[in-house]
């Protein structure tokens, strides 16, 4: 699973200083740029989803629905999109 990380390059390992048997493993920007990306997402469905359960009118209630329904895509977009 780390060598896969690494090719996707979310993760670099680097030898410890210390003691050469010892590799440490750490989250590129890349990484962290992805995990932004996926918790403005998050934060855009729950909202959608308040929406839909509170007294909104039906039009924005849809609408809300309509934004939904493209959320699978975005994130496969997201995932298949390499990052910096």
């Amino acid at each position: 699973m780390l060598d896969r990380l690494e090719a996707a390059g979310l993760i670099a390992r680097a030898r410890s200083e210390t003691d050469r048997r010892v590799i440490l493993v750490r989250r590129t920007e890349a990484d962290r740029t992805r995990q932004r990306v996926y918790e403005a997402v998050s934060e855009e469905m729950r909202a959608i989803m308040f929406a839909q359960q509170s007294g909104l009118p039906t039009r924005t209630r849809f609408l809300a629905t309509c934004r939904l329904g493209i959320l699978p895509r975005m994130l496969s977009g997201i995932r298949r999109r390499r990052l910096p």
